[in-house]
């Protein structure tokens, strides 16, 4: 088939190297800094080409015309096939699965679209959270790391006919010394994220499975050291329910050009779908949410005996549900849900909320005061 032109401009030398050798291609010789040889078997049969390596020569583009028509006859594959799989030889892979579902671009909505790059974008931020550091639920403050991880990582084309989201992580390329690569726990962020992501998505399965044989939430929690969070099976169970799937089938894979990631796939049946949503909220309703912002109505006061502090209840939402939220305040800040109280004047302050039996509490209040446009009017 003819390849555009502009594609063939955009390989890159050290890109197609990796690629080659990742497919037990070797490089015979070295044409100094323009060009390599590369010889490889298949069938009896011997192959070689001409890796040029400036893309300043005048042949660059027919030389990797002459590349990829080589590697098709190869591999027995379409240049379009191959020529993804170059791009992504220094990335690992996320590719999400949805077989038997609405996610078509002949009939997927845009609102349903939205929704499941939402959800992938939880996901990926739920596996680089846990890469720094597993817990059961990540508030609004995300580590920086994780956020930044995410500047970096790309949406790749789906196969042609494919109900399918890929994402693309670039990751350093390994390099070995003496022999040996690096240990596991020396392995890059970028790499670590995509193998905690494979790590998580397998122990949020077994959880999901052993807890509709038991009704009990411990499974959940005995995976949180494996990096299931509220925000990952929020995420999953996202992707389950807004795809329309009958299973959602989840693959991570290694870069060929960083050894030691062994592919997996895990699958979430749509049933999965409400026992993950409720897993998350169990996580949430048990696990401290550390600076909560919260804003309502003071309902209650309850002045301490000898001292100017006390006790105020306000009404709030919390979770989309409206509740009554405990927290103690000194003199100062009494003084001001005293006044609030008796004006019916909005306020807002910022602590951590627990959740104790059907009430919250929020713990060491601070920033105290009546809500801005209150103050103005």
């Amino acid at each position: 088939m003819r390849i555009d032109r502009e594609l063939l401009t955009a390989l890159r030398p050290l890109e197609l190297a990796t690629y080659l050798r990742s497919r037990g291609w070797q490089e015979v010789e070295r044409l100094g800094e323009r060009g390599s040889v590369w010889l490889a078997q298949r069938g009896g049969e011997e192959f070689e080409l001409l890796l040029p390596l400036d893309s300043s020569l005048g042949d660059y583009v027919l030389r990797m015309a002459e590349v990829v028509s080589t590697l098709e006859a190869f591999e027995h594959r379409p240049a379009v096939e191959l020529l993804e799989e170059v791009a992504a030889v220094m990335a690992d892979t996320l590719r999400i699965r949805f077989p038997g579902s609405m996610f078509s671009p002949r009939i997927l909505t845009v609102e349903h679209g939205v929704r499941v790059y939402e959800h992938v974008r939880e996901l990926l931020l739920a596996a680089a959270c846990a890469a720094v550091n597993p817990r059961p639920v990540f508030s609004a403050r995300k580590p920086a790391q994780a956020l930044e991880y995410l500047d970096t990582v790309r949406f790749g084309p789906p196969a042609r006919g494919k109900h399918e989201v890929i994402v693309r992580s670039p990751v350093p390329p390994a390099l070995a010394s003496d022999g040996a690569f690096l240990a596991e726990g020396d392995e890059p962020f970028e790499r670590r994220v995509l193998s905690t992501l494979a790590t998580s998505l397998a122990g949020a399965l077994r959880a999901v499975i052993e807890a509709a044989s038991t009704s009990s939430f411990q499974p959940f929690h005995e995976e949180v050291g494996a990096g299931v969070s509220a925000n990952l099976c929020e995420a999953i169970s996202g992707l389950v329910a807004h795809s329309g799937a009958h299973t959602c089938e989840l693959t991570v894979s290694g870069a060929p050009s960083r050894p030691g990631f062994t592919e997996q796939t895990v699958a979430f049946p749509a049933e999965s779908a409400p026992v993950l949503q409720e897993a998350a909220r169990v996580f949430r309703a048990r696990t401290p949410r550390e600076d909560f912002k919260l804003e309502g109505i003071v309902t209650g006061l309850r002045p301490h005996e000898r001292t100017s502090a006390g006790s105020v209840t306000i009404a709030a939402v919390v979770d989309s549900a409206l509740h009554e939220v405990r927290l103690v305040l000194g003199s100062g800040d009494y003084k001001t849900a005293s006044r609030a109280h008796r004006t019916r004047q909005w306020v807002r302050c910022a602590g951590e909320l627990v959740r104790q039996g059907d009430t919250y509490v929020l713990r060491h209040p601070r920033q105290f005061a009546l809500r801005p446009e209150e103050r103005e009017g």
